[in-house]
Order: C-alpha cells, then sequence, then structure tokens
C-alpha cells in the first residue's frame, strides 16, 4: 500500500515539473516575440530628401563655366579643320585646271588626297576628344554634386536623399524591353514639395564655386 502511495506521489510531481517547464517556455517564447513586435516599432522613421538632378545641372554655375571653356577649345579645333578644307578646296580647283593624265596633275591629286585623309582623321579626332572631355565634365559636376548632397544631409538632418526621377516622361515610342526597363530603373514615384532639396544644393554648390574662382 504504501509503495502504491510513494509511487503515486512521485508520478504527480514529475507531473507538476513537467507542466512548469512547459509554462516557463510559453512564457520565454511569448516574451521573446513580444520584445521582436516591439523593436520593429520602436524603428524611427528616416527622414528622407529628393534631388531633381536635370534642375540641379541646369542652374549650376559651375558646369556653364566648363562648357564655356569647352566650346572655346572646340572653336579653335574647327577653326584648324576648316583651314585644311580650304586647302582640300583650294586643291581641287587648281586640279581642275591642269592637264588630265601630266605628271604634275597626280601629284597635286596625291597631295590632295593625302590633306583629304588629314582632315578626317583631324575630324574623327576632334569628335572623340569632345565625347571624352564632356564626359569628364560630367562625372566632375556629378561628384561635386554627391559631396555637395552629404554637406546638406549632415547640416540639416536627412538620413537619405535620393535622385527625383517621377517627372521625366516615358516616351511615347519602345520596344517592350526598352520600356521595362525605362521603367524599372526609375528611383521615385512621387515625393512631396517639402522634401525637395534641389535649391539648397544648388545655392551650396555655385556659393562654392564662387569662393574657389580666383
Amino acid at each position: 500500500m504504501n509503495a502504491n502511495r510513494i509511487a503515486n506521489r512521485s508520478a504527480a510531481r514529475l507531473g507538476l515539473c513537467a507542466l512548469i517547464a512547459a509554462v516557463v517556455c510559453v512564457a520565454f517564447v511569448s516574451g521573446s516575440n513580444t520584445s521582436t513586435a516591439s523593436a520593429v516599432k520602436a524603428a524611427s522613421p528616416s527622414a528622407v530628401a529628393v534631388v531633381d538632378l536635370a534642375e540641379l545641372l541646369e542652374g549650376l554655375n559651375e558646369r556653364t563655366y566648363l562648357e564655356e571653356k569647352l566650346n572655346s577649345e572646340i572653336a579653335d579645333r574647327q577653326t584648324e579643320l576648316d583651314s585644311i578644307n580650304a586647302e582640300i578646296e583650294k586643291m581641287a580647283d587648281q586640279i581642275g585646271t591642269l592637264k588630265e593624265g601630266d605628271d604634275q596633275t597626280m601629284q597635286k591629286i596625291r597631295d590632295m588626297r593625302i590633306k583629304q585623309v588629314e582632315a578626317r582623321a583631324l575630324g574623327q579626332f576632334v569628335q572623340e576628344q569632345l565625347s571624352l572631355e564632356k564626359g569628364q565634365m560630367l562625372a566632375t559636376i556629378y561628384n561635386k554634386v554627391q559631396t555637395a548632397a552629404g554637406k546638406i544631409l549632415a547640416r540639416d538632418g536627412w538620413d537619405v536623399i535620393l535622385i527625383d526621377d517621377s517627372g521625366l516622361a516615358l516616351p511615347e515610342m519602345a520596344q517592350e524591353g526598352q520600356m521595362l526597363q525605362l521603367i524599372l530603373n526609375r528611383r521615385v514615384l512621387a515625393s512631396d514639395a517639402e522634401v525637395d532639396i534641389t535649391a539648397d544644393v544648388q545655392t551650396l554648390m555655385n556659393n562654392e564655386f564662387a569662393n574657389a574662382r580666383p
């Protein structure tokens, strides 16, 4: 009889211990889930600003200055090319007055063809160099835009600054793949005017450029 009571008491104690362990486990899991949920809810919102890059570039004094300087260099090269083309026209006129098949005529024709090759090579070089220099100019400007945006971010307490392309219209005609790529490359669907800091970045960059010029 005593043996049965002892066995019953042991079984009851084991059952109670298992119940307590289960309750503790449930409480721990519930507390962990509550903590995670609280952490998500407690995350502070990010302060996001946008910049209209096309508008910004249009109003940068440094870009205007660099383009004018580049256009001046282009004009000098074009003058050189025009001079060579004028020589070619003069040589063609002279050849027209010479006897066909004459040694002097053949030499003039060879000289003119050499000039034509020279003109084509110079014209191609000018175009390629122009494209490279414009690319370098844009890279220089964009790097300065990034630097200025970083200063505005730190100064005014923004967390993120995005390029606002929501105002750019899609082309009316484009193939499916091209149109899809254009859409997927968009960064901003819509933004409020109050978070547009284009003017702030533009003012900062124009002031820094004005102070840096001799």
